[in-house]
């Protein structure tokens, strides 16, 4: 689906009210909320336990295999045998276990 971004930043500038505003952040809001499950929710079908996988973290990034996926997030344990709570979202399939 394409947006005309210009058109719509147009509109939103004509917001005059607090109320309006704080209705198109609501609206936005739950749009991301709809967009993030549905992302999540495909990363999770193509992963399995065992997967090799590389995730971005707060200091760079992992590479591990994981031990088990749950609603929102997997665990991923690494080499050192360090185990992280990873997000869906984050994570991205680089091949399967040996």
């Amino acid at each position: 689906m394409n947006i005309d971004l210009p058109n719509l930043e147009a509109e939103i500038r004509k917001a005059s009210t607090t109320a309006e505003i704080n209705r198109i952040i609501d609206v936005v809001k739950a749009q991301q909320k709809i967009i993030r499950v549905i992302e999540s929710s495909k990363t999770k079908l193509g992963l399995r336990p065992g997967d090799l996988v590389t995730a971005a973290g707060r200091n760079g990034s992992i590479t591990g295999t994981i031990v088990r996926i749950k609603k929102t997030k997997a665990i991923v344990k690494l080499d050192n045998g360090t185990r992280y709570d990873v997000p869906l979202p984050l994570i991205k399939p680089i091949g399967r276990a040996a």
